[in-house]
């Protein structure tokens, strides 16, 4: 077997050899037998490192590419899963940054920034190419032939019609991008570049740099919920207040309600993990390990956004209490809050990334369950199912399967109302409310009351729920982020597609005229 093995090898150098001189040549699956070091020998130097293996029933496909910049040395990284009998994989990478070395280490300090894609292709066993798509609009291909292997793999020569897991590397990361950590009351973002973006001020007011990603370093501050329910705040070496609440862990332990709470920024979104911590009252500033249960409870939140901001973040789901009060640790991401955002691919990086940083700095938890109403409910859904083993048990309230196919009769319902209330204004059949279930097919009532008309009682579903959302989905002209007229040049977010597609383009895909595809039509 191990002559066999040879032979094949030698078969496929030779076939390489005939497929680079002919400058055309077919593809063969990406496969586990392709991990290993990889360079250009004309550019001896930098390489790539890959790393291909079975995931979820799924292949993985892990890459480095070590290489240099302005004399500097510098690699970015990235994983995509994909199926077998894939001939190219388009991988999003990041470039990592801070840090220091050994025992100084520490998670918190690397910083992330998304770089672009790799997009990956072999024609034989020992040769293949590596295209790159940079943010900055760098584009290139790199020729390679194996410089290090798995011996025990065995490579297949199965030619295969062109496939690629697709991600467009502009669609990776939303520019531009609205900071809000000064509004959520954690201070400014930390400066990234002298061109634009948010600007940074000094102490008298004067611009230094502005902020294009939002980072923040991370911060720990100290919370009591008071013996009223309140959220309070505590300053450490400071007597117990007078009000503060105790609580009862699952174990039948009662401890003083004290909050150890970490924020910071993740994926450029303010994230937010919050502890019990009783030991504060001794002075143990850390994450105190005897007031938590070792369970896990992530906070996913509804609402409808349509990107470019930081989002906002909700104290109540942050410091949730019906699971903090029971030594739960709960975790939150404005980029797992469809308030801020709706794409789904993106904000499942973000939770996985979040749940990998908690096991890392606070322990495994023993198990994780997901909580959320609407889009929090969505999320649950789509993350349980796209990534396994990110929660154990959901608990997705008032949810709904998708956001496609809720978009078909929402966008709908509202050129009804349209219909009704304009078109058809005489016609005193809709001023009973409930007849407009007879063409829009909603819920209606002729005594719920209805906010847009001072109160008056009469409503229908898409009254109630829906109004505003058809424009903010669909127009690209009718959205904005909040606080974006801070933004430096003032023009730098005119040139913004306003929709949900554009949104999550990186899903959909982009026309020839930079619109991102929709799903809705006059059929």
């Amino acid at each position: 077997m191990k002559n066999a093995i040879n032979t094949n090898r030698l078969i496929a150098m030779c076939l390489c050899c005939l497929f680079y001189a002919g400058n055309a040549y077919s593809l063969i699956a990406v496969q586990s037998a392709h991990s290993g070091v990889w360079f250009n020998p004309q550019q001896n130097g930098h390489g790539f490192f890959l790393s291909i293996g079975e995931q979820q029933q799924q292949l993985n496909l892990v890459i480095s590419w070590y290489h240099y910049e302005q004399g500097e040395q510098r690699y970015v990284v990235g994983s995509q899963t994909f199926d077998a009998e894939t001939g190219r994989v388009n991988v999003p990478v990041q470039e990592t940054h801070g840090a220091n070395f050994g025992e100084a280490f520490k998670s918190t300090d690397v910083e992330r920034i998304d770089w672009g894609t790799l997009t990956v292709a072999f024609n034989s066993c020992d040769r293949g190419t590596i295209e790159y798509q940079t943010l900055s609009g760098q584009s290139g291909t790199i020729p390679v032939q194996r410089l290090a292997g798995v011996g025990t793999l065995e490579c297949t020569m199965i030619e295969l019609d062109e496939k690629a897991v697709t991600v467009p590397a502009q669609t990776l990361v939303q520019q531009p991008f609205v900071c809000s950590t000064v509004e959520e009351g954690l201070g400014q973002p930390l400066i990234d570049n002298q061109v634009a973006g948010w600007p940074v001020f000094d102490d008298s007011g004067v611009v230094t740099g502005f902020s294009e990603n939002c980072r923040l370093e991370p911060s720990v501050s100290y919370r009591y919920r008071s013996t009223q329910g309140d959220i309070k705040t505590y300053t450490p070496d400071q007597p117990a207040p007078d009000d503060l609440a105790m609580t009862t862990l699952i174990n039948g332990d009662t401890v003083p309600y004290m909050i150890r709470w970490e924020r910071g920024t993740m994926n450029r979104f303010i994230y937010s993990i919050a502890t019990l911590a009783p030991g504060i009252l001794e002075g143990n500033l850390g994450f105190d390990e005897t007031a938590w249960n070792k369970r896990l409870l992530y906070y996913f939140q509804g609402g409808v956004g349509i990107g470019h901001s930081q989002g906002d973040t909700s104290q109540k789901r942050m410091l949730y209490d019906d699971a903090l009060k029971r030594g739960y640790a709960v975790i939150y991401s404005t980029g797992t809050s469809t308030s801020t955002h709706y794409n789904l691919a993106r904000g499942g990086r973000t939770a996985l990334q979040l749940k990998d940083y908690f096991i890392s700095e606070y322990g495994e938890p023993l198990y994780t369950i997901g909580i959320g109403a609407s889009g929090g409910g969505v999320q649950q859904y789509v993350y349980a199912q796209n990534h396994p083993g990110l929660i154990d048990a959901a608990i997705p309230q008032y949810a709904f399967p998708d956001m496609i196919t809720q978009t078909i009769h929402i966008s709908d319902c509202e050129l009804l109302e349209y219909y009704m209330d304009v078109t058809d204004s005489d016609n005193s059949m809709w001023s009973t409310w409930s007849n407009r279930t007879i063409l829009e097919g909603m819920n209606a009532s002729d005594k719920v009351k209805n906010r847009f008309l001072l109160g008056l009682r009469g409503s229908t579903e898409c009254v109630a729920g829906w109004r505003g959302l058809t424009p903010l989905l669909i127009n690209p002209f009718w959205g904005k982020a909040d606080n974006q007229e801070q933004m430096q040049p003032e023009t730098l977010t005119d040139d913004v597609k306003w929709t949900h597609w554009q949104d999550s383009a990186e899903i959909y895909g982009l026309r020839a005229d930079g619109h991102a595809p929709n799903t809705l039509d006059n059929v």
